[in-house]
């Protein structure tokens, strides 16, 4: 590799990490806030409770998926952008946005009328105006994400989360029911557009100029879009058939405290992620390259969470959610387990779209998704909800196991290449959980909360001790490699780099302009 090449990698893996710090930066602090929400919401909140929200959502859900046309992903990909571009993709998204709202508000009593339960048609009322209210973004918003400037996107996003992180926490401790799973919302999205429009100055116009180019990069994306919808919403639908409303809040709330690893950190990077691989598509050498450090990167940081969460599921249980999630126990430990192998399969498979296969890959994760709704919905029909979580989790397994073996040759890789990004952390992981799982034998979780609360702080202390203490001497051992643990320290490195030089040069530009008077200021102002 020449040293032009290695600097280009460089570059680009620099900018795409920075960026990937940001959004998980901004995950992170959303999630801390989420769970502040989570365990005073699980408190005050009943079971039901979430159970209507989740019915309403389900349906949005549904809509959101069948109508959804990859305009970000479009203007990511494509290389050069002009006016009639960005008004095009927003005509098509308000478009889209009051089609699905108007949708939502119509069928609305039909709606509660068949889930048997009249809060619904509420519900389903304010969720649309939210809806509508989000399909108004500035569209120039997406060129902060196209030049990997996703740090300008950070404060505002923390804004958002603290106003519906206020609203709800209120609505939930004045009223104690529903609403408060909702209104936070509502706020936020309102306070992001405007905001929104401040940050990237655009004037809307009416637009269909360039929807050919938009149809031609996302008809097989939308073909996808039914399939992904079906995945989404199929479990909820079967569990609250044959369970009832109770039911499908215990498998959102387990799914929803499962999900954090894939949803905080792989989802995150999955963004910067597809945004650097765009920029290396002419060179297949350097996406590979690109692709095998991000997944060796994904999974040493995701494994450990996700299967922590897996071993220590009735600690979490006891000490988070409180005894009348006990039932929830089983379904953390299948959603743990099947959230993070369909995070790793959902970035290897992001590859098909940034090559352009799109058709190949629509028709390959529609297979899948068929296999797995049948098999949800036979289990889930026969045994419920414990059934429907324990399919997931299966069909998650062949999900990874068939992407990396269609999508890997797709950039020149191989599956012998995945397994060589991924053991170390694997083995980690195995060990980990082998500890971990004998404590759980050997010292059940205790019925008084302190007692539960001090086990599992000891659990979460001794595994992450073994896992990392079991990468370090497995990479050590290996020589050092440049894998994904020496683009784990780089991506800190250059993280806290970046903010430390924003910050002396914020330092530094704020004492010239006290020294220089109106002279700095002009300069500025140039």
């Amino acid at each position: 590799m020449s040293e032009s090449t290695r600097r280009g990698d460089a570059a680009v893996g620099r900018s795409v990490a920075v960026s990937a710090g940001y959004v998980i930066l901004g995950r992170i602090t959303s999630r801390l806030l989420g769970i502040v929400t989570s365990v005073v919401f699980a408190r005050l909140l009943t079971p039901a409770d979430f159970g209507v929200v989740g019915l309403a959502a389900m349906v949005l859900g549904t809509l959101d998926m069948l109508t959804q046309s990859s305009i970000g992903a479009a203007l990511i990909r494509f290389s050069e952008l002009e006016r009639r571009h960005y008004d095009t993709a927003w005509t098509l998204v308000a478009l889209r946005g009051a089609i699905v709202a108007g949708l939502m508000i119509a069928t609305a009593d039909l709606q509660a009328h068949i889930f048997g339960d009249e809060r619904i048609a509420a519900v389903i009322w304010v969720l649309a105006l939210a809806y509508f209210v989000q399909s108004l973004p500035s569209i120039r918003l997406v060129d902060f994400q196209r030049n990997l400037q996703y740090g300008r996107l950070y404060l505002p996003g923390l804004a958002g989360r603290l106003i519906s992180f206020a609203v709800s926490m209120s609505v939930c401790v004045i009223y104690r029911d529903y609403w408060a799973l909702v209104v936070g919302n509502l706020a936020s999205t309102v306070f992001g557009l405007c905001y929104g429009y401040w940050l990237a100055p655009y004037r809307p116009k009416l637009s269909l100029e360039c929807w050919r180019e938009f149809f031609r990069f996302s008809k097989w994306l939308s073909v996808n879009n039914f399939f992904t919808m079906l995945d989404n919403q199929l479990p909820t639908y079967v569990i609250g058939s044959h369970d009832g409303v109770a039911a499908v809040g215990r498998f959102q709330m387990a799914n929803q405290v499962a999900a954090l690893p894939a949803s905080d950190i792989a989802a995150p990077i999955r963004g910067p992620a597809y945004s650097g691989l765009a920029r290396v598509t002419h060179d297949h050498s350097a996406l590979r390259r690109q692709l095998i450090n991000q997944i060796g990167v994904l999974v040493l940081i995701v494994v450990p969470l996700s299967l922590g969460i897996w071993v220590s599921a009735p600690w979490i249980v006891r000490v988070i959610l409180g005894k009348q999630w006990l039932d929830a126990i089983p379904l953390l430990e299948f959603c743990a387990i099947g959230t993070f192998l369909d995070a790793v399969a959902h970035h290897v498979q992001m590859v098909f779209i940034v090559v352009e296969r799109q058709r190949r890959y629509a028709l390959m994760n529609g297979a899948l998704i068929t296999a797995r709704a049948i098999l949800v919905l036979l289990l889930g029909l026969y045994g419920g909800v414990n059934w429907v979580a324990g399919s997931i989790a299966g069909t998650a397994a062949l999900s990874l196991i068939v992407s990396v073996w269609l999508v890997m040759p797709a950039v020149g890789s191989s599956s012998r290449e995945f397994l060589l990004a991924v053991w170390r952390p694997g083995i980690s992981a195995a060990l980990m959980c082998a500890a971990v799982l004998t404590a759980r034998v050997l010292w059940p979780v205790h019925d008084d909360i302190d007692v539960a609360s001090a086990q599992l702080a000891v659990v979460v202390i001794l595994g992450g001790i073994i896992y990392i203490s079991s990468v370090a001497v497995l990479w050590l051992a290996a020589g050092r490699p440049a894998g994904a643990e020496r683009h784990v320290l780089d991506i800190c490195g250059e993280f806290l780099r970046h903010r430390l030089l924003r910050f002396v040069t914020g330092r530094t530009r704020s004492g010239g302009g006290k020294s220089a008077g109106g002279t700095a200021t002009l300069n500025d102002g140039q």
